[in-house]
């Protein structure tokens, strides 16, 4: 089977992004003829590795382009009838894509999936969550001028155009072009995260695969504590306000837990001037340490170092990557009980859960984790190793997802 995977690569260290380059491993691993479309080129998995990560900065004129490209329009059509792929895999198209290349896909009658990473297609900031952070669905069924009423914009700055321009891109997309409606399956990560598009008046068919990834090329051994451990914690991923981090911090100067942050975004500056100030402190031995985006090799053997790893999100996570690789890792992960994580963490199982937004109940779920009998914390360590195990192997995931291929094709036949 021939397919293009479709994503723009914007954010290497991003879910997404790992996501992509798995999927093209794993297919190209059973067989299958694959590429990788950017918007701009046509590519093979090492050479799509070496795209510049940084977005595009646009002006007034060039972010309205963004909301339907006519070049992508064209020269995805171009590629599509040179390669003829049986099937388009779309990702992350939005801005530096656009859905015009599902017209294209259309114009060349290719069947098109698409595995949803977020919340932009019900919510025209992703996150459902409103420009004071909270918890927000004032979209539901589609109720795009609420955009205008709650004056939405992507980074929670008040810009009288971006709200316009979010308001306007929905309209477009939705309600002029109904252009989701040409996709012959969704792929959802998390049950939270179908119910959720459900609810806010998706009407497409939406399939429940949960996520993957590949397990380490090291070997994976159950955590050992005593009585006198010093325990370590890590957080991977974006540096961002959704994630938690900064209440992380502060929860954390409060307990003695080291913790490790790895990543890069607009928080780094913040987190590192966190992390001087805990080195600083005359009566505490550095407990924060943040370190840049690393490859994969180096941020695993560090992530072996610490007995768990933490994903404090304050925003609905759909399937995060993070926490799938350290169950593949044989770590336990600390987690706030928010969107698709629940699904994944099952708590006092293979990790812990915590309430979100509620620092209280992180400190309360932290101490509890390091007064644990190291006999406890040792088979939960093991109870993760096994949860990935039978729950999110490559070949688990190439199983339902080729039937869902197989499917799409079928309607095309």
């Amino acid at each position: 089977m021939k397919i293009i995977i479709v994503d723009r690569l914007n954010y290497s260290f991003g879910g997404t992004q790992q996501y992509v380059f798995s999927l093209a491993k794993l297919l190209k691993q059973k067989n299958h003829q694959v590429k990788i479309f950017n918007g701009i080129k046509l590519l093979n998995i090492k050479n799509a590795k070496k795209i510049p990560n940084k977005s595009p900065k646009w002006n007034a004129l060039s972010k309205i382009q963004t909301i339907y490209s006519l070049s992508i329009l064209i020269r995805s059509i171009r590629f599509f009838k040179k390669y003829k792929p049986d099937l388009i895999h779309l990702n992350n198209i939005n801005y530096q894509i656009t859905p015009s290349i599902i017209h294209s896909a259309v114009i060349c009658k290719i069947p098109i999936v698409y595995t949803l990473h977020d919340y932009k297609l019900i919510c025209a900031k992703y996150t459902l969550k409103n420009n004071q952070n909270s918890y927000c669905q004032s979209c539901n069924q589609q109720n795009f001028i609420s955009i205008i009423k709650k004056k939405c914009t992507l980074k929670n700055q008040k810009s009288r155009f971006e709200t316009l321009f979010l308001f306007l891109e929905s309209i477009f997309h939705h309600k002029t072009l109904k252009i989701y409606k040409h996709i012959d399956c969704f792929i959802s990560p998390s049950y939270f995260l179908k119910e959720t598009f459900k609810k806010m008046g998706f009407k497409h068919s939406i399939s429940v695969i949960p996520n993957f990834t590949y397990p380490p090329n090291t070997n994976v051994t159950p955590i050992k504590t005593n009585k006198q451990t010093k325990f370590k914690i890590i957080y991977f991923g974006r540096f961002v306000v959704e994630k938690g981090l900064l209440t992380l911090c502060k929860t954390i100067k409060e307990i003695p837990i080291n913790l490790s942050l790895v990543g890069s975004g607009p928080l780094y500056k913040k987190l590192k001037s966190i992390s001087k100030q805990t080195r600083n402190h005359p009566q505490r031995s550095e407990n924060i340490k943040v370190y840049p985006f690393m490859k994969k090799t180096k941020l695993f053997n560090l992530i072996k170092k610490h007995h768990f790893s933490i994903i404090p999100s304050q925003w609905p996570e759909n399937a995060s990557i993070s926490v799938l690789e350290s169950l593949s890792l044989g770590k336990p992960v600390i987690a706030s009980n928010v969107g698709g994580i629940p699904e994944i963490i099952k708590h006092n199982k293979n990790g812990w859960l915590f309430e979100s937004h509620n620092p209280n109940s992180l400190q309360k779920t932290l101490k509890q984790i390091i007064s644990k009998k190291p006999a406890v914390l040792e088979k939960i360590s093991q109870n993760a190793l096994a949860s990935y195990q039978k729950n999110y192997s490559p070949n688990i995931y190439y199983k339902k997802l080729i039937k869902i291929y197989k499917k799409a094709i079928n309607k095309h036949a």
